[in-house]
């Protein structure tokens, strides 16, 4: 079973994933902070994380930096999740690693979509 972590500061958003992703038997999984995101991958050690680049505690490629940086880590598919669609900003983000970008706002299909892409092994993908 694929794990997926899901991380951003709105709750209304962790949940609306859930919602899409859980119907296709994916082990979803949430955090709300940068903090608590590095303790879940450390505890569940997930597949793929969603991660939002602005959190209350720091910031999604911090976290994404943390994880890279990290060989235990490997194999973990990260994308990064935005309402900042800025080239510049994607680049970074693939830059250090992460295996996609979603823009903000996104709907289930998006999210979908680019889920399970990086969790086949699909890289670089963008909504």
């Amino acid at each position: 079973m694929t794990t997926v972590l899901v991380v951003d500061d709105s709750h209304v958003l962790r949940r609306l994933v859930e919602i899409a992703l859980e119907p296709l038997g994916l082990d979803v999984h949430t955090a709300a902070s940068a903090a608590e995101a590095q303790d879940k991958v450390e505890s569940v050690i997930p597949d793929v994380v969603l991660l939002d680049v602005g959190l209350p505690d720091g910031d999604g490629l911090s976290v994404l930096r943390w994880i890279r940086r990290n060989p235990g880590y490997d194999h973990v598919a990260v994308v990064m999740a935005s309402g900042y669609t800025g080239s510049e900003e994607i680049d970074e983000a693939i830059a250090m690693g992460a295996s996609g970008y979603l823009p903000k706002p996104f709907s289930p299909n998006d999210v979908r979509s680019v889920v399970l892409a990086v969790a086949h092994g699909e890289s670089q993908v963008t909504a």
